[in-house]
């Protein structure tokens, strides 16, 4: 696992485009974890994995689906063949409290 620094908060001016994180690549084909914040909630959500989970901010969000995404994989079946998997986190809408 990478030891990227991670702030609470993303940039203000994020888009679904530019919004991307990575973590180790070493799986070729990754899985797209779609975030997003309602009434102050962080939310994930992966249907590749059957993932969905929440956090108050953003890192810990980033942080318990890096946890537990390996372990979701193994679970349903996905070929990891023992690698690291590469995961993109989208942030799907920014409020406007931000």
């Amino acid at each position: 696992m990478n030891s990227l620094a991670i702030s609470e908060h993303p940039p203000k001016r994020y888009t679904a485009f530019d919004a991307k994180r990575f973590t180790s690549d070493t799986r070729e084909d990754g899985f797209t974890v779609r975030v997003t914040r309602s009434e102050g909630i962080w939310i994930a959500e992966c249907d590749q994995l059957g993932l969905v989970t929440e956090a108050d901010n953003y890192a810990d969000l980033e942080a318990r689906t890096r946890k537990i995404a390996p372990e979701l994989a193994e679970m349903n079946g996905l070929d990891t063949s023992g690698q690291s998997i590469r995961l993109e986190f989208q942030i799907m809408e920014i409020p406007d409290e931000w």
